[in-house]
């Protein structure tokens, strides 16, 4: 990092989606410049690849998005797998209404959160002692325009 390089490698047999996300970085700038000209991603230390289940080489960059650019993610939640408390972070394009619903493998709902997001980090933290329920469940995000699933784990606290 002193020199100002990252580097990771990661694997899975399981594979992933395209809504799922791997790595999170968040840089501070130090001075006035371009990100565009600034961030690259390269193979001089490890490969930049990524393939199919199939074998099939894929397409690795990464997307700076502008000011103007309208964003929706769903974060995957953290902890994960949680006990007590989790929070689960989103982020909207602009100020809307959200609602995040907490449901088991039956479809079942264990928690409905009205949300008046705000433009850019919002987040909701959830008590596991809210959600009648262990092991594997999903979390969904709906907006008028947008909405993602994602799913989390929940384990059984001693008292």
């Amino acid at each position: 990092i002193t020199e100002g390089v990252i580097t990771t490698s990661w694997n899975s047999t399981e594979g992933i989606t395209s809504d799922d996300v791997l790595y999170t970085l968040v840089f501070r700038a130090k001075g006035a410049g371009s990100l565009s000209g600034t961030l690259r991603l390269d193979g001089e230390i490890t490969p930049a690849e990524a393939y199919t289940e199939s074998g099939e080489e894929l397409d690795v960059r990464i997307k700076v998005l502008g000011a103007n650019d309208r964003v929706f993610a769903l974060n995957q939640n953290t902890p994960n797998p949680f006990g007590n408390e989790t929070i689960i972070s989103f982020i909207l394009p602009v100020d809307m209404t959200a609602q995040l619903t907490v449901f088991d493998l039956t479809g079942k709902v264990l928690k409905l959160v009205e949300v008046e997001g705000v433009k850019g980090y919002n987040e909701v933290i959830l008590k596991g002692d809210d959600l009648n329920a262990s092991g594997v469940l999903y979390y969904q995000l709906d907006t008028k325009e947008f909405t993602a699933t994602k799913r989390m784990v929940k384990v059984t606290t001693g008292k």
